[in-house]
């Protein structure tokens, strides 16, 4: 199908995820645009359209006043353009609008004006966004599409500089056991990039003007212990889809991170560190480096065998419409090889940021003189439940959970366990998502601060039992976190949907706040 504007998706939910590329336009103008590594010289305008659709962006520092404009970009076959404004001015708002023309038509088209920042100069006041576990899959369980796209309404209304998405955004683990099983129609490299599509579609509301930084969660399957067994191309289609559909960070003059590219995937963008302003951000990813599964996968309870049922082609409500595919073998025949596959070890040490990460998170930690220093990753150790509860643990606090401390034969060349590391250099707040739940947690000076969801309409305080203190909230919602040179203030955003605003519950009110000097 072949329209003027740009391609966008309907809000329909992975059920019906098949029909995602032929849906129509959203918003006015159809604009599909995720902003992302912006530097204090330049930032990416990525663009979601039809095959060949030429696209340039003129830009500048006044509203309506667009002094520069950038050559013209042609989309590629996956419907992307990368478009990279160049030679900014550090520390300065810019507006920019995009033109585009679609392939055979006469006529070019004029986006909306949207706007950014580029880097923040020191004792700049901004402010950023955190979200964590969306999980689109779970449609009617604990996500609504509507109340996601009024979210992220709110957030467009912050306009904050900068958006953390903390993983299980871009779920495909509920298609692993029929994959594993022979039925190649359940997991293909355009069904993956339907998911990462999907998100574009609510997380473009406010991305047009606030780049975005997405980070791997367990349930992205973004893992090396995939690597090199029938579960091999999952990771593989994952990475593929996050560089396609979203302009991650990699190492250049701006940016640290993971300078070592996979085959079929390239750079990964998975960690990665930046300063803006009087703070510095760290992004870390214990999935890709840990060689070992140390939690269930799949959507399949424990991994076991024993299960005694076998996966059908509607497994977590994500296979609507796929079937049943060509030669898929009786569950009773591979149940023992996949639960030796996707059965957790028994030793958490496995669960790893690896070496080569926690050196380069020791550096930049120890090289950076921001005042404030904040870390982000999908969850302590990258499994179980809770916060400070496992900050103590293997890799991030050096003790097993029989309080054995094992950290210096575990890891014999790390000068510390990862919390340790984190006091000794003054890092303000730790952020994570993965039990979708408000919690504001402390440690050794340092705020564990757990991350709702941003479209759970059912507002329940999950794995409230996992946390043993601190202070706890239902879900919906964002954090908003304003950063000045005096202090550091977090906000709790509530979010609701029209019919829920009950009780004194009301859209976008402020549900927790603290600050931090």
């Amino acid at each position: 199908m072949r329209t003027k504007t740009f391609i966008a998706f309907l809000s329909l939910g992975l059920a019906a995820i098949a029909a995602i590329r032929s849906s129509a336009q959203i918003g006015e103008g159809g604009e599909n645009i995720i902003l992302g590594r912006p530097t204090d010289d330049s930032i990416v305008v990525h663009v979601l359209a039809e095959t060949g659709t030429d696209v340039f962006v003129e830009y500048g520092e006044a509203s309506g006043r667009y002094g520069n404009r950038t050559d013209v970009t042609e989309s590629s076959l996956d419907g992307t353009a990368e478009v990279v404004l160049k030679d900014l001015d550090a520390n300065t708002a810019y507006f920019y609008r995009i033109h585009y023309r679609a392939v055979d038509d006469l006529e070019s088209h004029v986006g909306e004006e949207h706007s950014f920042w580029t880097q923040r100069s020191k004792g700049s006041t901004f402010s950023f966004g955190v979200q964590g576990d969306s999980h689109p899959e779970r449609l009617r369980q604990m996500y609504s599409p509507d109340l996601y796209a009024r979210t992220m309404e709110r957030v467009a209304g912050d306009r904050p500089d900068l958006y953390f998405m903390l993983g299980d955004d871009f779920s495909i683990s509920n298609q692993l056991p029929n994959y594993f099983q022979g039925d190649r129609s359940t997991l293909t490299q355009n069904f993956v990039d339907d998911i990462y599509i999907n998100q574009r579609r609510f997380l473009g509301i406010m991305a047009n003007s606030t780049a975005l930084f997405p980070v791997n969660g367990n349930h992205e399957e973004a893992r090396r212990s995939l690597l090199g067994t029938p579960l091999h191309d999952a990771s593989i289609f994952a990475g593929r889809a996050r560089n396609r559909y979203f302009p991650v960070p990699t190492p250049d003059d701006f940016y640290t991170g993971n300078p070592e590219p996979v085959d079929g995937i390239g750079l990964l963008g998975d960690y990665f560190a930046f300063e803006w302003g009087d703070a510095l951000f760290i992004s870390l990813d214990p999935y890709w480096h840990s060689p070992r599964v140390t939690e269930p996968i799949g959507g399949m309870g424990t991994g076991s065998a024993s299960l005694g049922q076998q996966p059908s082609a509607n497994v977590g409500g994500m296979g609507v419409g796929m079937g049943m595919g060509q030669g898929i073998k009786p569950w009773a025949e591979i149940a023992d090889d996949w639960a030796a596959l996707t059965r957790p070890t028994g030793n958490l040490w496995h669960s790893t940021i690896g070496d080569v990460q926690y050196e380069w998170l020791k550096r930049a930690l120890e090289e950076s003189d921001a005042r404030y220093k904040f870390v982000f990753t999908h969850h302590v150790l990258g499994v179980g439940r809770g916060g400070i509860e496992r900050a103590t643990r293997y890799e991030w606090g050096g003790y097993t959970d029989e309080g054995v401390w094992e950290f210096n034969k575990e890891r014999p060349h790390w000068e510390l366990p990862i919390h340790q590391l984190m006091v000794k250099h003054d890092v303000t707040i730790f952020f994570q998502a993965h039990d979708h739940i408000f919690v504001r947690q402390e440690l050794d000076g340092i705020i564990y601060q757990s991350v709702p969801n941003p479209a759970d309409d059912t507002y329940t305080a999950r794995n409230r039992n996992a946390y043993l203190s601190g202070d706890a909230l239902d879900n919906s919602g964002y954090l908003n976190v304003l950063v000045s040179p005096e202090q550091v203030k977090v906000d709790y955003i509530r979010s609701y949907l029209p019919e829920h605003e009950l009780g004194g519950r009301k859209h976008g009110e402020i549900a927790y706040s603290y600050l931090v000097d």
